[in-house]
């Protein structure tokens, strides 16, 4: 989970430049996905959560890391999308990109070699084709 100064803002941040789809649960007002991988036949609970009044923005102590098939197809997108990138790492065969999320939440997209296929997040043109084909 996630705690956000704003959890609406949030979660909508995740869905537009990442692809991770979360609901409002109006019982509690966090926001809840699931991120799944097929590959590994499993599954994540992705949550995001209203933080409380004062807490200080930016600097945590926790990062989030997303294995993605292709990271140079992300970068661009998120590139295109305004998101600064912080450093982009090669090592033992993986690639890594680092970002921040609009909390100052630390972010690691993760690249193997062997990676194929993810459903924890599209990639950015499904992501794209998505958009325009829901919105009417």
């Amino acid at each position: 989970m996630i705690f956000a100064r704003q959890a609406k803002e949030l979660a909508h941040w995740y869905d537009d430049h990442l692809g991770i789809i979360t609901e409002l649960d109006e019982s509690d007002s966090n926001f809840y996905g699931t991120i799944e991988d097929p590959n590994e036949n499993c599954s994540v609970r992705f949550g995001i959560y209203p933080c409380e009044p004062g807490v200080q923005h930016g600097g945590r102590s926790v990062m989030v890391n997303y294995k993605v098939p292709n990271l140079a197809e992300f970068k661009d997108h998120l590139i295109r999308k305004g998101v600064g990138i912080d450093s982009e790492v090669e090592s033992h065969g993986s690639r890594f990109l680092y970002l921040r999320d609009p909390e100052g939440n630390r972010i690691e997209l993760w690249e193997t070699q062997t990676t194929t296929s993810i459903a924890a997040t599209q990639k950015p043109s499904n992501l794209e084709e998505d958009r325009t084909t829901s919105v009417s």
